[in-house]
């Protein structure tokens, strides 16, 4: 008898399994959490459950051709371990920033919050692609010096 996988755990009845149809459990898995809309924490733990049972359930699936958008998908920028991975930044918090990754936990920010407040990533914004709506945003987020290097550093590459 070789090593049960996680698929047959599931379908398996009591007491070797749990006895349930992979669709049901699938579907059971997909439901969401009732803090998830508005805890951030919540939301990466479930969402790395949800990864993790999609990976146990699917071991000899490709994994070529996925990313982070792709459902049971990757980060598809360095290893699993790393980079976008949810898992990968609340452990960096916990280990450069304890009290970041502190309040994280509960759930007062998400973890690209405070690791942005950290210093671990640097803050990010998304601008509409029209220049006044544009020109708004930058006046609103930027301060009086760095709209000075702005203007400064836009002369320089439009030569």
């Amino acid at each position: 008898m070789g090593t049960p996988t996680f698929a047959a755990f599931v379908t398996e009845k009591y007491p070797r399994g749990i006895g349930a149809s992979l669709g049901n459990f699938e579907k059971l898995i997909a439901m969401r959490h009732r803090y998830e809309a508005n805890h951030a924490a919540t939301r990466e733990r479930m969402d790395w459950l949800r990864r993790t049972v999609r990976d146990l359930l699917n071991p000899e699936q490709e994994k070529n051709g996925t990313n982070q958008h792709t459902p049971g998908g990757r980060d598809n920028i360095t290893p699993t371990e790393r980079g976008t991975d949810p898992d990968y930044l609340l452990r960096r918090l916990k280990r450069d920033a304890p009290e970041a990754a502190a309040r994280v936990l509960r759930g007062e920010v998400s973890a690209h919050r405070a690791a942005v407040e950290a210093g671990i990533r640097k803050p990010t914004a998304t601008f509409p692609l029209d220049p006044v709506a544009m020109a708004r945003t930058l006046k609103r987020r930027l301060s009086e010096d760095e709209l000075d290097q702005l203007i400064e550093a836009l002369g320089e590459v439009g030569g």
